[in-house]
């Protein structure tokens, strides 16, 4: 009745549920890719799918498939994305150095006004004797 190739049915069958989609669960439930049909063989009562391009019917469930192109362009946006992790990544820890010097140098001018802050004491001390 059905088979991988194209061919005539002198078996009757009807399309089941909407053309995308089956009602069955797993994989099934998941969206036919064009140009598949879905139909039910009413003497096995097996479902069966039509491809309305190029005509082949088969009992095997068709399921979607990524293209080399989408697989190329997948990986062209991971590359893309790497990239931009990396330029992140050093623009932190530019910034995590800069921010490092900066807290060094206000620490050593801290100790800087400590210093002539004590010096600045003893002298008054001296000057109040």
């Amino acid at each position: 009745m059905v088979s991988s190739s194209s061919s005539s049915s002198s078996s009757s069958s009807t399309r089941t549920g909407s053309s995308r989609s089956s009602s069955r669960t797993g994989d099934e439930n998941q969206e036919l890719p064009d140009p598949w049909y879905e139909f039910k063989d009413e003497k096995s009562g097996e479902l069966y799918y039509y491809n309305a391009e190029t005509k082949e019917t088969t009992w095997q469930r068709p399921t979607l498939t990524r293209s080399t192109s989408q697989d190329e362009e997948i990986a062209e946006l991971k590359r893309q994305l790497q990239l931009e992790k990396d330029k992140v990544l050093k623009v932190i820890q530019e910034s995590e150095k800069v921010v490092m010097q900066s807290l060094s140098e206000q620490s050593r001018q801290l100790h800087e006004i400590e210093r002539l802050s004590s010096k600045l004491e003893q002298v008054n001390a001296e000057r109040a004797m």
